[in-house]
C-alpha cells in the first residue's frame, strides 16, 4: 500500500512473499510478550469490549508517521489523506462493535472480532474530494438525481445491461401479481427505464461503450438497447506498448560485454531441468534462472499442488529404499512433515490427497518393483564437468547397480502414463536432456557402465518407459536397444547441452516456445505476453 512506503519496491515484495509463505501465522506480538502471538493471547485473555477496542486501536502505531516536506507530491498527499480517513473509520468501527455488547461483560477476542468484521463490512470508506477534474462513478440507480455535462454508460453487453430476470421458481408470476409483488416482467421493463434514465443525464454529450472481446478473447454480444445507434469502433490496442528510448534495440540478445561476463559466471553450473527450460523457451529460462523471478507464494489452501505431491512421493520412495519394511507408513510420515513445513491446513481436500498418494504408493510397492536383485541407491547427487565453463549438476532418484558395475538409472515421475510416454518421445526428438545427462553422470562421475534409463510413472497406473540393453526381467519395460544406441543418445545429449549453454551465455532471451501448449503453465506468461505473439503469428507478422 502507498502508506507503507514499501509499495512497488523490492523490499516490499520480499516482505509480502515472506508473509504469504508463513501463513497461517501467529499474529503480531504485544509489547513485553514477543514470543506470544495474537492467537495465544486470544486463548487466555478475556476483556471487556471497550478494552478490546482500545487494544486494537493501538495497531495504528504500526504505520509509519508521514514526513511532510516541500517536495511532497499530490499523489503522496492523497495517500496520507486516505490512510488518515481509513484509520478514523477503523476506530469508529471498533467503537460501534463495543457498543453492541452489554456493559460489564468480559469476552474473548474472537467473539469481539466477529462484530468488528460486521461493522467494517457495513462501513463505506469514501474520501471526500472537491476536485473538478475528476471522473465520478455512479450507480445507475443513483444517476437519476444527477445532471452532468458528459456521461459515459459502460458495459452495454447483452445479459449484463439489460439483465434479464426469469420467473421465480417458488412464487409464479400470477401469484406474485396477485400478492402485489414485483414480477419478472416488471423487472425487465425496469431495465429499459434505467437505460433511458442513464442516457438522459448528460447536458452536452453521452458516450455508450462495450468491450468487443471478453477476458478469453471471444467476441461479445452488444446490448439490444444499442440497436439503431451508430457506433464508432475503437481500433486501439488494449495492452499498452512498453516505452523505449531511441537507443534501445527493438529485440535481440544481450550484447553488453559486462552483462555477458555476468551470464557466463552465473551459469557455470546448470541442472538438466534448466537446460530443458531453455530448450522450451529462452525467455522462460531467462526469467527463472537468470533473473530468478519468484512466483508469489500460494494461499494455504492451494499449496498442496502437483509439484508438492510429486516431492512427497519422491521423498517417500527414497526413504523406502533404505527402510522397505515400513511400506505405507513412510508416505504418511513424509506427508505429515511436508504439511507441517509448508503450513498446509488439514481439510477434507488434504486428507483426500493423502489417501490418493497412499494408494498410488502402495500400488508401486505391489506391482512396480523390479526383479533384478541389484543393489539400489537413492538420491544420488552428481556434478558432471562438460567443459571448463560448464558443469551439469543433478540428482538421480534411484540407481540400481549390478554385480559387474552395470548402472540402471531410474527417474520417478508422479505423472499419468501418457505424460511419461510423451517425455520419452520428446527425449528421442532431442527436446529433453535429462536421460542422456543421467547416463553420462553414471559413466563419467560414478564410474559405472550405464545399461539403461527408465522413467517410472506412478499416477493412476504404474508404467515403465525408457531405454535399456537386453536385461533379464526387463523384457516388458521400456524399449530394448543396444549399448551403441545408448552411446548415441549420450553423445547427442552432450552436444545439445553444449549448444544450449553457448546460446545462454551469448544472451539469447527471446520468446520462442517449442511447445505452445506448455505456455499455459508458465509462471511468466503475463510478462512475455505470449498471447500477443500468437496473434502476430496468426496474421503472418513477425513474432
Amino acid at each position: 500500500m502507498p502508506a507503507s512506503g514499501w509499495g512497488a519496491t523490492a523490499e516490499g515484495d520480499q516482505a509480502d512473499f515472506a508473509a504469504r509463505a508463513n501463513l497461517p501465522g501467529r499474529g503480531l506480538p504485544y509489547a513485553g510478550m514477543e514470543n506470544l502471538g495474537v492467537i495465544e493471547v486470544m486463548r487466555r485473555e478475556r476483556l471487556e469490549p471497550p478494552e478490546w477496542a482500545e487494544r486494537l486501536k493501538s495497531l495504528r502505531s504500526l504505520l509509519p508517521a508521514p514526513t511532510i516536506g516541500e517536495q511532497s507530491s499530490r499523489e503522496q498527499v492523497d495517500a496520507w489523506r486516505s490512510t488518515a480517513a481509513a484509520m478514523r473509520a477503523f476506530d469508529q468501527a471498533l467503537e460501534q462493535a463495543a457498543a453492541v455488547f452489554p456493559p460489564a461483560g468480559k469476552l474473548a477476542l474472537a467473539e469481539f472480532w466477529k462484530q468488528v468484521e460486521t461493522a467494517l463490512a457495513l462501513e463505506p470508506l469514501r474520501i471526500p474530494g472537491n476536485r473538478r477534474e475528476a471522473v465520478h462513478i455512479l450507480d445507475v440507480f443513483e444517476a437519476r438525481q444527477w445532471e452532468l455535462p458528459v456521461v459515459f454508460v459502460c458495459g452495454l453487453l447483452e445479459r449484463h445491461f439489460p439483465a434479464y430476470h426469469g420467473e421465480d421458481p417458488v412464487l409464479g408470476e400470477a401469484l406474485r401479481r396477485k400478492l402485489g409483488l414485483i414480477t419478472a416482467e416488471q423487472r425487465n421493463t425496469e431495465e429499459r427505464f434505467l437505460f433511458n434514465l442513464a442516457t438522459s443525464r448528460a447536458t452536452e454529450e453521452v458516450v455508450l461503450s462495450y468491450s468487443r472481446f471478453d477476458e478469453k478473447g471471444d467476441k461479445t454480444l452488444p446490448s439490444f438497447f444499442l440497436e439503431g445507434a451508430a457506433g464508432k469502433p475503437c481500433e486501439g490496442h488494449v495492452q499498452p506498448q512498453p516505452e523505449r528510448t531511441m537507443d534501445a534495440p527493438e529485440s535481440g540478445p544481450i550484447q553488453a560485454p559486462a552483462l555477458l561476463r555476468d551470464l557466463a559466471k552465473l551459469h557455470r553450473k546448470i541442472s538438466p531441468s534448466g537446460v530443458e527450460s531453455f530448450l522450451q523457451c529462452p525467455f522462460q529460462f531467462f526469467a527463472a534462472k537468470t533473473l530468478r523471478v519468484k512466483e508469489r507464494p500460494p494461499a494455504p489452501r492451494d499449496r498442496l499442488n502437483f509439484l508438492v505431491k510429486g516431492n512427497i512421493v519422491h521423498k517417500a520412495l527414497a526413504e523406502w529404499t533404505t527402510m522397505p519394511l515400513l511400506r505405507g507408513d513412510i508416505l504418511n510420515r513424509v506427508f505429515e512433515d511436508e504439511c507441517a513445513r509448508l503450513r498446509i491446513p488439514r481439510t477434507y481436500r488434504t486428507e483426500a490427497a493423502r489417501l490418493e498418494l497412499l494408494r498410488h504408493f502402495e500400488a508401486f510397492l505391489e506391482e512396480g518393483r523390479l526383479a533384478l536383485g541389484w543393489r539400489t541407491e537413492a538420491e544420488v547427487q552428481f556434478e558432471l564437468p562438460i567443459s571448463p565453463e560448464l558443469t551439469i549438476r543433478g540428482r538421480i532418484d534411484r540407481l540400481d547397480i549390478g554385480p559387474e558395475n552395470q548402472a540402471l538409472v531410474i527417474d520417478y515421475k508422479y505423472s499419468a502414463a501418457q505424460k511419461v510416454r510423451e517425455r520419452v518421445k520428446a527425449s528421442d526428438a532431442g527436446e529433453l536432456v535429462q536421460a542422456g545427462a543421467y547416463l553420462l553422470a553414471a559413466e563419467q562421475v560414478l564410474k559405472l557402465n550405464p545399461v539403461g534409463m527408465l522413467y517410472c510413472g506412478l499416477k493412476k497406473e504404474i508404467v515403465w518407459e525408457g531405454w535399456h540393453v537386453p536385461l533379464q526381467g526387463l523384457e516388458d519395460k521400456g524399449t530394448v536397444g543396444t549399448a551403441e544406441s545408448l552411446r548415441e543418445q549420450m553423445e547427442a545429449t552432450l552436444a545439445k547441452i553444449s549448444e544450449s549453454h553457448q546460446a545462454i551465455v551469448s544472451g539469447r532471451l527471446e520468446v520462442k516456445p517449442t511447445d505452445d501448449d506448455k505456455c499455459r503453465y508458465c509462471d511468466f506468461r503475463d510478462a512475455c505476453r505470449v498471447e500477443g505473439r500468437e496473434r502476430a503469428v496468426q496474421i503472418g507478422a513477425a513474432p
